[in-house]
């Protein structure tokens, strides 16, 4: 199993923690979030991962530089594009990956080493999206509806009260699963508006066809870092002695 990061973007929203760097790498209790992010793959036994960078890739060329002294085979997969386009474009670039298993998680995603152990261990659907149970979601969570398991849909735009889950922004995709979701980011990435959308609406048009499934991590410690006031709440959760 090998990994996928993307972490192109800059994070205007994060501002001024990103007036000098990518989103990925603020310091989280000492260490860059990305780091962070490889060190809990490596954890579940995920040492060969690749970054898809955008902003600055020159920094985080050097923590890439560091993991790899420390024995993790990590590629910096840079996207061009990162400025016109949307994250379904850091996708396409890494295509070298979709020959095989693999993790996809958003850069701006931490969660503890127990949520991929999950996802690794979930039935064997060709694509699996973890998801989180709340009691309530907003407009900005990445909304779920599921039937008997299966991901029905998946997008900011369902409505409220016909929610089953909020996506966390990591994926397996197993078997056939790689070339499935290959040829549903080319077909998206034709469309005039494929530039700017997201990767889960290629995974949403799949979802329509029964293809995706749901592994829940209910109970378990995840965190997006979107905003300056979720940097403060992803040190509490992750790195409290801080």
């Amino acid at each position: 199993m090998k990994a996928v990061i993307l972490a192109a973007g800059r994070g205007s929203r994060l501002l001024p923690l990103t007036e000098d760097r990518p989103k990925c790498l603020i310091d989280i209790g000492g260490k860059p979030f990305l780091r962070r992010q490889m060190d809990i793959f490596a954890e579940c036994g995920i040492r060969d991962i690749g970054v898809v960078t955008g902003y600055r890739p020159d920094m985080v060329d050097e923590v890439i530089r560091d993991a790899r002294a420390d024995g993790l085979n990590i590629t910096n997969i840079y996207n061009p594009f990162f400025e016109v386009s949307d994250n379904l474009a850091s996708v396409w670039m890494a295509k070298e990956y979709f020959d095989q298993d693999f993790i996809l998680a958003n850069g701006d995603t931490m969660f503890e080493a127990a949520i991929p152990k999950r996802l690794m261990s979930a039935s064997e659907a060709a694509i699996t999206v973890t998801i989180d149970i709340k009691d309530a979601y907003d407009a900005d969570d990445m909304k779920v509806q599921l039937q008997n398991g299966k991901v029905l849909a998946i997008s900011k735009a369902l409505d409220v009260n016909r929610v089953d889950g909020e996506s966390i922004g990591l994926l397996r995709f197993v078997g056939p699963g790689p070339q499935i979701f290959w040829r549903a980011v080319n077909e998206l990435l034709h469309r005039p508006e494929g530039l700017k959308s997201w990767f889960l609406r290629a995974v949403d048009d799949l979802a329509k066809s029964g293809m995706v499934s749901a592994c829940s991590i209910e109970g378990k410690k995840w965190a997006e870092m979107d905003t300056v006031e979720d940097v403060k709440n992803v040190e509490r959760l992750f790195a409290p002695e801080n």
